[in-house]
């Protein structure tokens, strides 16, 4: 366990640090990460999209933790995108 886990409050559990295999990932990586994250801060997904040859990331202004309505048609826009899809997007 990492001492700086103490600060995680009730939730807090050993960390399993996946970054030494994080290079060998060769599906394509879209990481959507919002930059008012408290949980896991923007320089998480940063440094995921950073690590895997080829990602991309798509922040989310002001975007915390969970996907807010709002944001939803930029992220089916950009899966979409990511995925080669010619679907439109059906916007009920």
């Amino acid at each position: 366990m990492r001492p700086d886990n103490q600060s995680r409050g009730r939730y807090s559990r050993p960390v399993l640090c996946l970054c030494k295999w994080l290079h060998e990932i060769k599906a394509p990586l879209l990481v959507i990460h919002g930059t008012a994250d408290p949980i896991f801060p923007v320089q998480h997904g940063m440094a995921l999209s950073e690590a895997v040859a080829g990602a991309r990331l798509l922040k989310l202004k002001g975007g915390g933790h969970e996907l807010n309505p709002g944001d939803w048609d930029r992220i089916v826009e950009a899966i979409a995108k990511h995925t080669g899809s010619k679907r439109a997007v059906d916007r009920r």
